[in-house]
């Protein structure tokens, strides 16, 4: 993005301007426009940035809408629905007027652009790409990203001392029905986050839809969040870096963590399936004092976890680096699921139909909440890990390899329920240096998807 003089000034625009958009009809003109490129008058509001969103609706191609430097408070937010207008943009980018200043990997550490209170519901379409870039955030903000676009990237972002306007969630990511979102969050830095940064979760139909595509582990079809720093003054398993549940797709990697984690959930949320995949790799975790005990909790889906290591030498009497639960097999969630693992009394949709997850009335492919009817003690768990499919549910063991805590091979410790439910060498496979060649009778197979991720070129 080039770099454009601002005059705080106020500017009637009665000419037509760049692919016949009208200028703003107001006195007090929010948004200056060159062609494709908007230009947010300073001071700047929610509003005046709405407005240029607005204005670049009926624009053609390409478009870039920068703040200026400088900062604000906003009491209230921006909307940008791909869905309403933009029939003929292909691309809209919110970017500060000017790069962040970054360290040596690329991640900010100062920012021109600074707005506290931030809030964006974005609303995506697939084939329209999206970007938000350089600046720093605070304060009580939120981001909500929907819908069906393919193609979004948030980068270069500081965010400092943040806390959830809604939700105790920070960013929410998530998608309704049939429709899949997926995108990129990269080079970001976070310090000292209130609450939980990211949930990715399915909406509409709790997850059915996305555990009935293929898992396609190292492929694009998921959320990737790499090459950012997340410092956090203590630990607190509350506030994870990532919550997901309502089949969630995920990719966390190259990434480096002080006394932050990152977790997936089984099938015992309200009205939502568990994890579908994750792949965690190329990571670094340190802990001090404040820290925790483990990096990652996982309750349901599978994937991989590699070459990420772990420094915690303040907590020397930690069990493990890696925690794998099955809440279900212990406690009841919402409905449907009301049932311990243990029992395998009552039904639950595992299709597409309107009435899930609520019913089995009307709806199609009903099976027993936990694993088949013949099998009195209920495994698989619905969504467990290492579980891939959905009616029936089938073994994908989750793979697991040279991952160090301390300079050790890192312990997986098997608790809150697992018991017989997560089984080594059945639903899961290590190896200290090398991805394991065999697990449960089969041949292992994986390629991580290219990095940097193809949304940043």
């Amino acid at each position: 993005m080039s770099n454009m003089r601002i005059y705080s000034v106020f500017i009637i625009l009665t000419a037509t301007i760049g692919y016949g958009q009208v200028g703003p009809s107001s006195a007090q003109a929010a948004c200056s426009w060159s062609g494709n490129v908007g230009t947010v008058a300073a001071p700047y509001a929610a509003s005046d940035v709405q407005k240029c969103v607005n204005d670049a609706s009926s624009l053609t191609g390409s478009v870039i809408i920068k703040i200026p430097n400088s900062s604000a408070t906003w009491s209230s937010g921006i909307s940008v629905k791909m869905n309403s207008g933009f029939t003929k943009v292909t691309s809209l980018t919110i970017a500060g007027l000017n790069a962040c200043t970054v360290d040596a990997k690329d991640r900010p550490t100062a920012c021109g652009t600074n707005i506290a209170n931030f809030n964006l519901s974005y609303y995506g379409v697939d084939k329209k790409a999206f970007r938000l870039s350089n600046m720093k955030i605070s304060g009580n903000s939120r981001v909500s990203i929907d819908g069906s676009g393919k193609s979004w990237r948030f980068d270069h972002l500081l965010f400092d001392s943040v806390a959830a306007s809604a939700d105790g969630r920070i960013i929410w990511i998530t998608s309704s029905g049939t429709n899949a979102t997926y995108g990129v969050i990269d080079s970001c830095t976070v310090n000292n986050s209130k609450d939980v940064f990211i949930h990715f979760q399915q909406f509409g139909d709790g997850g059915n839809y996305s555990w009935m595509r293929d898992l396609g582990l190292g492929g694009p079809d998921a959320f990737y969040l790499e090459n950012s720093t997340f410092n956090f003054k203590a630990w607190s398993p509350s506030e994870p870096i990532t919550d997901a549940n309502g089949a969630a797709r995920y990719v966390f990697r190259t990434n480096d963590v002080t006394n932050g984690y990152i977790q997936a959930h089984d099938a015992i949320v309200t009205n939502a399936r568990g994890v579908r995949k994750w792949e965690v790799y190329n990571n670094t975790f340190t802990y001090d004092a404040n820290g925790g005990c483990f990096a990652f909790a996982g309750r349901g889906g599978t994937g991989v976890l590699f070459n990420n290591t772990i420094s915690d030498p303040y907590k020397t009497n930690c069990r493990d680096g890696i925690q794998l639960s099955v809440y279900r097999a212990y406690q009841t969630g919402g409905n449907p699921w009301t049932n311990l693992c243990s029992s395998s009394s009552g039904n639950a949709i595992l299709d597409t139909s309107s009435d899930y997850p609520r019913t089995c009335s009307g709806g199609k492919g009903c099976i027993k909440k936990d694993g088949s009817s013949t099998d009195p003690d209920g495994y698989p768990c619905r969504d467990q890990t290492g579980i891939d499919g959905n009616n029936p549910q089938v073994s994908r063991p989750f793979l697991f390899w040279n991952n160090r805590r301390n300079g050790k091979d890192v312990a997986i410790s098997l608790n809150q329920g697992a018991g017989s439910y997560i089984v080594q060498d059945r639903d899961f496979c290590t190896h200290s240096t090398t991805m394991p060649a065999l697990c449960n009778g089969v041949t292992t197979s994986y390629t991580p998807y290219p990095y940097p991720h193809p949304l940043t070129y």
